[in-house]
């Protein structure tokens, strides 16, 4: 990380100068649940997947429309993660989490939406494909 970005990164997300991360059940328990979604939107290039998945668990139970986009950025990703030979089984099961959160706003039809535009993007990789015509989705 270059030294610019670390001088204005946030204590959820910086890493660079060693400040330790605080637990998401401690932003939820102080009632910062909200501040601490927003700074992971603000610094969503930064943050771990890890800790997107700890935070979207929190928060798509009660706001599932916020959770859309980061599951969408995240599944990308993991289909982007060439060196992981489990970014498709991972990539699956974001989907069903995403399908969820979908559905939760009732907006169904948007999931499906988003999965035939996936479909097209990703064509190509027909292991993905085959995985994702088995789970029916």
């Amino acid at each position: 990380m270059s030294p610019s970005r670390c001088e204005d990164s946030h204590p959820l997300v910086d890493r660079c100068v060693g400040v330790e991360l605080r637990s998401w059940r401690a932003w939820r328990d102080e009632g910062e649940l909200d501040q601490a979604w927003q700074t992971a939107v603000d610094h969503a290039e930064g943050l771990p997947e890890s800790r997107w998945n700890q935070l979207i668990d929190l928060r798509q139970p009660t706001r599932p429309r916020d959770v859309i986009e980061p599951w969408q950025q995240l599944i990308q990703r993991r289909l982007d993660a060439s060196t992981d030979k489990y970014r498709y089984s991972k990539a699956i099961t974001m989907l069903r989490q995403l399908r969820d959160a979908y559905q939760a706003t009732g907006d169904a039809l948007g999931f499906k939406t988003y999965l035939d535009r996936l479909r097209d993007r990703h064509q190509r990789k027909t292991s993905f494909i085959a995985k994702l015509d088995r789970t029916n989705l």
